[in-house]
């Protein structure tokens, strides 16, 4: 019997919605949905909600058309959903790409720099940022820490380290501000009329309730709870129901506006997300920015722009910018974190 060989691999996650990470730079690993499946198994593989492979944009077909578009799309964020299926992008997975692509020495990142890159979602733009950027109540010496560990000295490690390593250390949070690009009502007529345009059913709630359907280049679902008890007793062990069902399925989030967030002029929420191939999660970072969005539209003109969301796996924060094209981006920003390498044969 022959061994396969060892594929070289890190663990990461954005609050808590965790990743297989790999570096296959000129397309050559097979990766069949069986074998991602594999990777993904948390009892008999690596476990992880999806599998994020880095591949340089040029290698793949589909980075060809992005590279016309935005020729700095060095690299492509391949990302698969725990069940194997190919998704367009995952708003947390961006984030933990890019700290991924740091921490193996493929890019160099000051904070305040931008990057681009590809995915099947689009270009996506990238800067890194403080953590009180997205967490306003972090405190000062924590992003003064993090200004030190990671941009004062990236060049140095960058130098000094063995190979595979890079400016960031196993275990180092970094924070990343993701343009997840333009969001849309999917159906904006029939929510305009009715506040909502689906009907969910879900375990732990009486009573189909209604949602409305948000693509931020993957499609959501966002139901408003009227409070906490309510989403505490979902049960999210089997996917919600969604009528009329969407014809690619869809991430059904469940959400409870608070008081008010840490800032004048910020909103806050919690939410709780069922990911379409996946199950429920502790953050879905596409998925936050859905449901400030709902939350923004059902609350009118007098909405804030800037929401902190609170999610199981933590915070994150959503902002929204005009575009000037008479469309409007959703900005989503928060933390990531390597915590593992290793070698598998799966």
């Amino acid at each position: 019997m022959t061994a396969r060989a060892l594929t070289r691999f890190a663990l990461g996650h954005g609050t808590g919605n965790d990743f297989v990470l790999l570096t296959d730079p000129e397309n050559a690993l097979d990766l069949p949905a069986a074998r991602v499946a594999a990777w993904c198994d948390r009892r008999r593989g690596l476990g992880g909600d999806g599998l994020i492979r880095a591949v340089r944009t040029r290698c793949l077909p589909e980075g060809e058309a992005l590279l016309e578009q935005e020729p700095q799309a060095e690299w492509f964020m391949d990302y698969r959903n725990a069940d194997g299926s190919v998704a367009e992008m995952c708003g947390n997975g961006v984030r933990v790409f890019i700290h991924y692509l740091r921490a193996e020495g493929l890019i160099e990142l000051a904070e305040g720099e931008e990057i681009v890159i590809g995915t099947r979602g689009g270009v996506k733009s990238v800067v890194r940022v403080s953590p009180q950027t997205v967490d306003p109540e972090a405190a000062p010496d924590q992003a003064t820490s993090a200004q030190t560990t990671s941009a004062q000295t990236a060049s140095a490690q960058l130098d000094s380290a063995p190979a595979g390593r890079g400016a960031v250390e196993l275990g180092e949070e970094g924070h990343y501000a993701v343009d997840l690009g333009p969001w849309t009502l999917a159906e904006p007529e029939t929510a305009a009329q009715r506040g909502a345009d689906a009907l969910v059913e879900a375990r732990g709630l009486d009573i189909p309730r209604p949602g409305v359907s948000v693509d931020m280049g993957n499609p959501h679902t966002v139901v408003a709870l009227a409070h906490e008890e309510e989403l505490e007793q979902l049960d999210l062990a089997s996917a919600p129901g969604v009528e009329p069902a969407p014809a690619s399925g869809s991430n059904v989030e469940f959400v409870v506006p608070m008081d008010g967030g840490a800032q004048e002029g910020v909103g806050e929420i919690r939410m709780r997300v069922f990911e379409r191939g996946v199950g429920e999660t502790l953050s879905c970072g596409t998925g936050a920015a859905a449901a400030a969005a709902a939350t923004m539209f059902w609350g009118g003109a007098a909405a804030p722009k800037h929401w902190l969301v609170d999610i199981p796996g933590g915070r994150v924060r959503v902002s929204f910018q005009d575009a000037g094209n008479g469309t409007e981006h959703a900005v989503l920003a928060g933390p990531a974190v390597i915590v593992a390498r290793g070698d598998a044969a799966l």
